[in-house]
C-alpha cells in the first residue's frame, strides 16, 4: 500500500468516525446508566422488533453475527467460547448494525455439525469492509463512553445467552 492509498484509508476512517459519532450523539439513550439489557431494550422500542442474545458454537473466523430472522426477532450471537468482555464487544458490534440502519449481510447458514447431532452456525462475512468498519468504530464508541461513565463492570458482566433462542435456532436453522 502505497502513502496516498494509506492517506486516502485515514481520510476515510476519520468521515466514518465522524459519522458514527453523530450517530451516537443522536441516540435517546443515556450511557451513563449504560447496561446491556437496557441498550437492548432501547433499541428494540426504536425497531419494533425483540432482540434475543444467544451463545453458539462457531465455526469460522467469525466470532458474532447479527441475524433477522423471519419470526420478526433480530437475534445477536456470539460465539460461545470467547470471553466475557470479547462477547459483550461482539454483542455492540452486532447491536450497532441495527443502531446504523445496515442492511443484514445474507451470511448465515445454520448446518448440523460434523457428528450430524450438533447444530453449529457457519458463517461468511457479508458485509462490506465499510459497513463492518461502522459497526467496529461505533461498538469502541459505545465502549468508551460507557467507561467514561465509570461503568466498566457493565462492560464485563455477561448477559445470559437464552437457552431457548439457542435451542430454537439449533431447530429451526435459521435459513
Amino acid at each position: 500500500m502505497d502513502n496516498r492509498q494509506k492517506k486516502t484509508r485515514k481520510i476515510d476512517i476519520a468521515e466514518i468516525e465522524r459519522r458514527m459519532c453523530a450517530i451516537l450523539d443522536s441516540v435517546d439513550y443515556d450511557l451513563s446508566a449504560f447496561t446491556m439489557d437496557g441498550f437492548r431494550e432501547y433499541l428494540e422500542a426504536c425497531t419494533g422488533r425483540p432482540i434475543e442474545f444467544a451463545d453458539l458454537p462457531l465455526q469460522s473466523k467469525v466470532s458474532g453475527a447479527w441475524v433477522p430472522a423471519a419470526d420478526g426477532c433480530d437475534y445477536i450471537i456470539a460465539d460461545v467460547d470467547v470471553p466475557v468482555c470479547h462477547k459483550t464487544h461482539i454483542q455492540l458490534h452486532e447491536l450497532s448494525h441495527i443502531l446504523c440502519c445496515h442492511p443484514p449481510a445474507d451470511s448465515a447458514e445454520l448446518l448440523s455439525g460434523a457428528s450430524g447431532t450438533t447444530p453449529v452456525l457457519l458463517l461468511r462475512s457479508g458485509h462490506s469492509e465499510k459497513v463492518d468498519l461502522e459497526a467496529e468504530i461505533m461498538a469502541c464508541m459505545i465502549q468508551e463512553r460507557v467507561l467514561r461513565y465509570g461503568r466498566l463492570q457493565e462492560l464485563l458482566t455477561e448477559v445470559s445467552s437464552n437457552r431457548d433462542v439457542a435451542d430454537y435456532i439449533r431447530v429451526v436453522r435459521l435459513t
